[in-house]
This record gives C-alpha cells, structure tokens and sequence, in this order.
C-alpha cells in the first residue's frame, strides 16, 4: 500500500488426512479436509495522493468428531437415549476475513488513513474435541463476527510539532445455539445427551476508542502528551446455566430404571433460574505526558507520568442478602511517574 504500482498476491493453501499424524490415541485421521486461500491487491486510486489495500482469506476445515461413550461398551447398545449415538460426525471450522485500507494526502502537512476488518467464523458440533462421551446433540453451532472501523488524522504543526488523532469502532457478535433443546442427562460411567448445560448464549460486544498523541520538539527538549480513552459496551441477552435443566445420575443402571420404570433414581436435578440478559458499559480512560531532554551529548534523561482509569458499571439487581453484590469498585487511583536516565561516561557511543 502507498506505492503509485498496481500489484496483487493469491494463494491456496490444502490439506488432509494424508498429511495429518494420528491422534494421541494412536487412531489415524479419517475425513479431515482444510482448504486456506486468498488474495490481495493495492495500488493507486490518485498517483501521489490517494491509495488502497484489500486483502482477502477463507478457511474451509472438516475433520472428524468421534463419539465413544465410558463403559465396556463404547456404543451403548440397548441404552435408551444412547443407542446410535455413538457416531463419527463432522466438525468444521470455516473462517473468511477481509481486510480493507484507504490512504490519502490532503497536504504536505496532512494525511489520514482509513482501515476496515471483518471476520466470521461458523462451526459445526463447535464444542468439543475427539474423543468425546458427548453426545452430538450436547455440542454446537458456533458463530463469531467482528466489525471494526479504525480512522487516524495526522497534522503536522510548523517544524517543531505533530498530532496524531486515531478513533475506532468496533463490534463482535457471538451467537453459540446449541444442538438441541431436550433436557441434559448426565450418566456417571456412561457420558452425556441433551442440551449442552451452557448454551445457549447470545453476546454482542460494542467497543468505542479515541486516541491521541501530540509531539512538541523544542531545543533538547521531546515533549510527548496523549489520552486514551476506551468505553465498552457488553450485551448479553441470554446466558444462563443449566436453563434447559440437567438430570444426573449416579450409574447406568439408575439411569435405564428410572427411564423404564419411571423410577426417580437420579442423583439430582439442576436448573439456573433468575436473570438471563446483561447489558453494561465498562469505561477506561489515561493520558500520560513525558519529556526526553538530551542534557548533554553524553548524557540524556527521560520523565514522565502516566494515569489510567476504570470505571466499572454498577449492579442494577443486588442480591440483598450478599451486600458486596451491590457495588463493583473502580479503579481510579493508578497515578505512575517513571524515570531513567543514559549514560555514556566516555562520550564515544
């Protein structure tokens, strides 16, 4: 980027089970398949004033997941609920990013240059690893998605003085759902079907920055000040343990008679009730000023001092019987003064 010549770049990545060691457990891969490819171009857009930069990359991967239930019998054959279910599945993990940038010379004293990133990842059976006691149904689809939009100016002011403003937006979106809605059973010995006990969970995360820096040389003096100020926004709609409810049960054989004989031999029965959405901001702030003063050839000292700030949101439903639940303490007292010197005694650094 920058240059007044269009050039470009592609590639292709490719892999599979040809090309993959065994796993821990000594088992050859089967299906696995990763496709990585790409491309980028830049060039000109007004020769000596104005230029741009794209680039783009995709991740196509399967590999296998791998269902083998505890017990002598890794199939659960004659289980109710289990039976069929230990299985060789499919987990993928698809991945595209775009990269975008823009730079432009208004004067000889003044640019500016304009980025973009855009991500986003889906899984298939997401949670979980080979081998698993996890049913399928106990994993996921994962989703992630970031969008972020970062602006700089850059001024020079006269011969002794620079400014450098830079803002950003940035936003990512999780939504994880899980496989299937039906209540978690849990089978010491055995292994797991139902829902996963964690999803599902939906976040969106909202990220707002303003940063600058200002640079004065006068004399044998580099003075640099700046601020740096970054407001989080966290949303979470929905997240709570257990919401579906979770059945454990000590044994297999507790499990088959409570399901046969409507017998209640679990273990016990858990289930998250209360609040399920958050939605907060987390504000952070500093500024810092420092000086490097050249005293003499051989001789140069550095100062400054820092301050940095959080303030964090507060709770709009404490719990009355725990009182520390009803405030979350900032942090507002982190003041750092720094100095250093250099030192060459013989005057021949």
């Amino acid at each position: 980027n920058g240059t007044n010549s269009l050039n470009g770049t592609a590639f292709w990545y490719f892999r599979n089970e040809s090309l993959v060691a065994d796993d821990p457990f000594g088992r050859p891969p089967t299906d696995f398949r990763q496709h990585q490819f790409g491309f980028s171009v830049g060039g000109p857009i007004v020769r000596d004033k104005t230029h741009f930069f794209g680039a783009y990359d995709q991740q196509i991967r399967s590999n296998p997941l791998i269902v083998e239930f505890s017990g002598a019998d890794k199939t659960a054959a004659g289980v109710p609920g289990f039976a069929g279910k230990a299985v060789t599945a499919t987990q993928t993990n698809d991945i595209w990013t775009f990269f975008g940038r823009l730079d432009h010379q208004f004067t000889q004293t003044q640019s500016t240059w304009l980025r973009y990133n855009w991500s986003k990842n889906e899984g298939e059976n997401g949670l979980g690893s080979s081998p698993t006691n996890f049913a399928t149904e106990a994993s996921s689809f994962e989703k992630d998605s970031t969008n972020t939009f970062v602006g700089a100016l850059n001024s020079l002011l006269g011969s002794t003085k620079l400014n450098e403003a830079r803002f950003q937006f940035g936003r990512e979106d999780r939504p994880r759902e899980p496989n299937t809605t039906a209540v978690t059973m849990t089978v010491t010995g055995l292994g797991t079907i139902g829902r996963s006990t964690s999803l599902p969970s939906l976040e969106t995360d909202d990220r707002y920055q303003f940063v600058d820096n200002f640079t004065w040389l006068a004399g044998a003096h580099s003075v640099r000040a700046g601020t740096d100020i970054n407001l989080l926004h966290i949303q979470q709609p929905f997240f709570l343990s257990r919401s579906g409810g979770e059945y454990r049960f000590r044994s297999v054989a507790d499990y088959v008679a409570t399901v046969n004989t409507g017998a209640q031999l679990y273990q016990d029965f858990r289930q998250g009730f209360g609040r399920t959405d958050v939605d907060f901001w987390v504000k952070m702030f500093a500024f810092y000023v420092q000086d490097s003063w050249n005293v003499t050839r051989s001789l140069s000292v550095n100062y400054g001092l820092r301050y940095e700030g959080q303030i964090n949101p507060q709770p709009d439903a404490p719990n009355p019987a725990l009182p520390e639940s009803s405030q979350i303490p900032s942090d507002k007292n982190n003041w750092t003064p720094r100095a250093g010197f250099a030192w060459d005694p013989w005057g021949d650094g």
